[in-house]
């Protein structure tokens, strides 16, 4: 399922979670930024990019 959100924008935070995974329990942040066009994801609560990997939709 995908859903996208129009309401996004810099600094909006979406919680992700994975249990039951082998490498153990995975918690990660991905953060809107450039206006909520990109996704930022983070293990760091105080930095916006703190992994430096970025996800965008190109149309």
């Amino acid at each position: 399922m995908t859903e996208v959100s129009e309401k996004a924008q810099s600094g909006t935070r979406l919680g992700l979670s994975f249990n039951g995974v082998p490498q153990g329990e995975c918690l990660i942040d991905l953060v809107a930024v450039d206006g909520g066009d990109t996704l930022c994801a983070s293990d760091d609560p105080d930095a916006l990019c703190g992994l430096d990997v970025k996800f965008s939709r190109k149309g």
